[in-house]
């Protein structure tokens, strides 16, 4: 491990930036952080381009944040477009009952934090249909890949559906951005608020009532991988939902863990 968040590399006796597979390093500093409903929203700047697959996690820590005199290390879904240079972005649910996630209510620009990664399985496959469920803060590493979709234009060979469940609008992370992504051709984006009623958007498709059989058989897009991502109980209840429609093999799942 590194005591900076730079990788450098040497030529005619300079030193320049360059693109690497992977980060081992403390001493990254945040940047840009802004607060949503219960969730932290922040860059972490790394003077570098890191290479990853959106849906993949990295391990963030922080030397200072310390229990019974171990670091504590979590993992987290990158929201950034694969096209990002030198900022990864995070976007962490503030749970009462959680370790580092608890900590996270601390941040202010300029924190400084260790981070390693990338790590995963979970990631876009840029050749097929694309069906997005989300629950909560479950909807991060598709943050990543509709902006990797954006970013490279990928929605001129392929179609994506994100189907976003939450409490109410004002949970909505990245709203304003998500309005101009439903906006691409070949792209849509549904909401499920759970504890408002009557809610009505110009810029959404919006059903006041949680992801069901009816919503998944209206929005499923055909023949696309489908990539499912929250809490255990919904996960579950998505995977019997969804195998009255399609073949198993093509739903992949990401658990959002609670106990953070």
């Amino acid at each position: 491990m590194v005591d900076v968040c730079v990788v450098m590399d040497i030529k005619d006796g300079q030193l320049t930036k360059q693109e690497v597979d992977s980060i081992d390093a403390c001493g990254c500093s945040i940047e840009g952080v802004n607060v949503v409903s219960d969730t932290k929203i922040f860059r972490v700047k790394t003077e570098h381009k890191i290479k990853f697959k959106s849906g993949q996690f990295f391990l963030l820590s922080d030397k200072d944040f310390l229990i019974d005199e171990k670091i504590v290390q979590r993992a987290y879904s990158i929201c950034s477009s694969e096209d990002e240079d030198r900022h990864l972005e995070f976007a962490i649910t503030m749970l009462s009952n959680g370790t580092f996630s608890r900590h996270v209510s601390n941040f202010k620009d300029g924190h400084k934090l260790c981070i390693k990664g990338p790590y995963g399985k979970f990631f876009l496959d840029k050749t097929k249909n694309s069906t997005f469920i989300a629950g909560g803060s479950g909807v991060t590493p598709f943050i990543s890949m509709l902006r990797t979709i954006r970013d490279q234009k990928l929605n001129d060979k392929m179609k994506a559906t994100l189907i976003y469940s939450l409490k109410t609008l004002s949970d909505v992370l990245f709203i304003d951005e998500l309005k101009e992504i439903n906006k691409l051709p070949n792209v849509d984006i549904i909401l499920c608020i759970t504890r408002e009623t009557g809610v009505v958007s110009n810029d959404f498709t919006v059903y006041g009532k949680r992801i069901d059989d009816e919503i998944i058989k209206k929005h499923l897009l055909t023949d696309s991988q489908v990539y499912t991502c929250g809490p255990k109980e919904m996960i579950i209840a998505l995977h019997e939902t969804l195998s009255k429609f399609i073949p198993v093999e093509s739903v992949h799942n990401e658990r959002w863990m609670a106990n953070k």
